[in-house]
């Protein structure tokens, strides 16, 4: 049986108050087993 996909969800907030600009973004992030966190965060 393979192993499945650890399941990562992220809200990043952007700010930029000197332009009044405010934004959010939802990531949805799936790490391979076979990976390791830092790859994940870096690619």
């Amino acid at each position: 049986m393979a192993l499945k996909p650890t399941i990562y969800k992220f809200r990043v907030a952007l700010t930029d108050m000197n332009r009044d600009y405010y934004d959010s973004l939802n990531l949805t992030v799936a790490l391979h087993p076979s990976e390791n966190q830092q790859r994940m965060m870096r690619d």
